[in-house]
């Protein structure tokens, strides 16, 4: 009967090793953390209540067709390009995109990372950096209405724009856009505003929450040094709150302010860039699903983006102009380097590759532990013997210990040579013998007779002595002669 093979420790671990992989080919362990500030983020620094906002409104017929892109930068089609704190600012091969996207009439709304609020967009004239004002709770004062771009009535003309031709690196943002005024609140039925309102009790961005719980949560998130104030706007009625890490810089611009902060603080702007528009808000925290939980913030938030697709509105086919919510700069930046074998689309290939490795691994290394005892024992040569020994002499420094021990060698080969006729004290004879002088023999003999057993023999002292002796033995045995 063939006796039953069991399982080895090593099988054990090999075994686990497989199946934990063939299980994550169907679960991902880690889970897929994300991004916490997109339009899929339903935390509260995401943006997917203000992607749900504008899709009821566009269902409503109150906003053109609304959707996301994360696999281009630029949509290949004209549209309203909503970009807001990305994961990764845009290099400059990428800001050249945007800048010729805008030059041929597109439009951009940009927001700056909640983290890294200081950003730099050269070609399209977008500077934000960190908030430097001290205090908060400060309350902004009322800033004039700007001119929406679009619509009909005011003192500038479309001459005034700039034209297209103009080099993408040298915007001209002193041109005003096309001059309107803002459409003022009615409560007529048929009004955009009272449609607007509508729209947010029919189709709410997110379910209603007693104000105790907002401002509980609202306290309670970490703000990371946010100001905090009320800011005035000529897109909605009232005072809004606000909160920002960042500023508009306008040092080289003169943009029309859409909302300013006390003390002159740009947070908000617009200004033409070629055939397009650039609108840029300081704080992406308006578009947050915090925002979205109180009127007047997702109002402000939902103006902003009427404001930049108001550009289109004149131009031929501007109802199907659709407004894109751009995440190509949050999936393109999570996985980098080797990471990329560990994204969703490789991932599966790259455990089933490991996978693999490990069976010819569990194959290869089948046997695992100590290695097996060999009884067979090697014999040491006498040059290793003798290196051994004199290594062990030099650490226990026993030199004279050495010599002594020599001595008596050279004692009893004398003696089974010559018998009792020859000493070691007798030098005249050895030096007969060995055809040297007898002075140089007497000194080596007494040379290595002074240092046979003595402590304080040094390992040099010990070689000297030892070969003059075997000098000595070899010519009175006869294996060496004198040259």
């Amino acid at each position: 009967m063939k006796k039953k093979r069991r399982l080895q420790r090593s099988d054990v671990f090999w075994l686990t090793a497989v199946a934990l992989l063939i299980l994550l080919q169907f679960w991902w362990v880690p889970g897929d953390p994300g991004t916490p500030d997109d339009t899929y983020s339903n935390s509260i620094e995401g943006k997917r209540g203000f992607f749900q906002t504008l899709e009821d409104l566009s269902a409503a017929a109150l906003f053109p067709p609304v959707r996301r892109e994360s696999r281009l930068l630029i949509p290949d089609e004209p549209c309203t390009l909503v970009i807001l704190s990305p994961d990764r600012y845009p290099n400059e091969y990428e800001q050249a995109e945007l800048a010729e996207f805008v030059l041929n009439g597109g439009t951009l709304l940009f927001a700056p990372n909640w983290t890294h609020p200081d950003c730099s967009i050269p070609q399209l004239s977008i500077h934000t950096e960190q908030w430097t004002n001290a205090g908060d709770d400060s309350v902004a004062s009322p800033i004039s209405p700007a001119p929406l771009p679009g619509s009909a009535g005011g003192a500038a003309s479309e001459t005034d724009a700039q034209p297209a031709e103009l080099p993408a690196e040298v915007p001209d943002a002193t041109v005003a856009l096309k001059p309107a005024t803002v459409p003022p609140t009615s409560n007529t039925e048929n009004s955009p505003d009272r449609m607007l309102e509508d729209a947010y009790k029919k189709n709410p961005a997110s379910p209603p929450q007693p104000r105790s719980q907002v401002s509980g949560l609202s306290e309670t998130d970490d703000l990371r040094d946010a100001r905090r104030f009320q800011a005035n706007s000529q897109l909605v009625e009232g005072a809004v709150s606000w909160r920002t890490r960042a500023q508009l810089s306008d040092a080289a611009i003169n943009p029309i302010v859409l909302v300013k902060a006390s003390g002159g603080t740009v947070q908000a702007g617009a200004w033409n860039y070629g055939n397009g528009l650039v609108v840029v808000s300081a704080s992406a925290d308006v578009f947050s699903n915090r925002a979205m939980l109180h009127d007047a913030q997702a109002e402000l938030a939902v103006r902003l983006v009427e404001y930049a697709h108001a550009h289109h509105v004149d131009r031929p086919g501007s109802a199907a102009t659709p407004i894109v919510i751009g995440e190509f700069l949050n999936a393109s930046d999570a996985y980098r380097g080797t990471a990329v074998l560990m994204s969703p689309s490789l991932r599966s290939g790259t455990l089933q590759l490991v996978t693999i490795a490990i069976l010819a691994g569990w194959f290869g290394f089948h046997r695992f532990g100590p290695p097996k005892r060999i009884n067979a024992s090697q014999r040491r040569s006498l040059t290793e013997s003798a290196t051994a020994v004199g290594n062990l002499h030099f650490r226990t420094a026993s030199g004279g210990e050495a010599v002594h021990c020599y001595v008596e060698y050279m004692k009893t080969q004398m003696q089974k040579t010559f018998g009792s006729s020859v000493r070691l004290d007798d030098t005249e004879i050895i030096a007969l013998r060995t055809g040297l002088e007898p002075k140089e023999v007497q000194q080596r003999i007494v040379n290595a007779s002074s240092l046979s057993g003595a402590t304080s023999t040094t390992a040099s002292q010990a070689a000297s002595a030892i070969r003059d002796l075997s000098g000595l033995l070899d010519l009175l045995t006869g294996n060496r002669k004198i040259n």
